[in-house]
């Protein structure tokens, strides 16, 4: 399992006892305003099993994102393999993040995603990462070209398990690629394999 610290962050695996502030984060309307609808416990607890299952499966998933300063759960910001987005995207490692309202705008899912990065291509040796969202999430979409990612409209899609008609169904896709000299990722990053 994979923890990564940053100045600010602990990027650590999931655990059973995170599943109460998982659904907490995932109840409130500001964290599922780009979803195509709320998500109540019971979707919680099934996504909570379905990240702790991956990680034992593959060693990683989106990351538990703890403030070191005060051990509070903010959210999570981790790497997964995609599955059931569709040709060109399953199998891909993509990026992401979740975080408490509190702390938007405070540049958290940055700095945890520039952990990330800095770890797909240095000890993860990948070729590229990608990431998608509902084509309304410009808050999201604003951190991809932060931490230098770029918009790659031939794989946008519709999201294959958002119904007809919703509008969080249109799905936009970003890139980055390994750099080509080391240190193209910048982030202070403690790695704990």
């Amino acid at each position: 399992m994979i923890t990564l610290q940053t100045d600010r962050l602990t990027l650590r695996p999931w655990v059973a006892g995170d599943l109460a502030d998982y659904a907490a984060l995932n109840a409130h309307p500001r964290t599922v305003r780009f979803f195509p609808h709320p998500i109540g416990y019971d979707l919680s607890a099934a996504s909570h099993a379905r990240m702790m299952a991956r990680q034992a499966e593959e060693g990683t998933c989106f990351s538990v994102a703890e403030r070191r300063s005060d051990g509070a759960f903010l959210g999570f910001v981790g790497m997964t393999r995609m599955r059931d987005a569709g040709p060109g995207l399953d199998g891909e490692w993509e990026i992401g993040w979740r975080l408490i309202p509190e702390v938007h705008g405070q540049g958290y899912a940055t700095e945890g995603a520039r952990a990330w990065l800095a770890h797909a291509f240095g000890p993860m040796d990948l070729p590229h990462v990608l990431a998608w969202t509902a084509a309304p999430n410009l808050p999201s979409q604003a951190v991809m070209a932060r931490i230098g990612m770029s918009r790659a409209p031939d794989l946008d899609r519709d999201h294959p398990r958002v119904e007809a008609g919703n509008p969080m169904r249109p799905h936009v896709v970003w890139s980055i690629t390994r750099p080509l000299q080391s240190g193209g990722i910048q982030a202070h990053v403690d790695a704990h394999v």
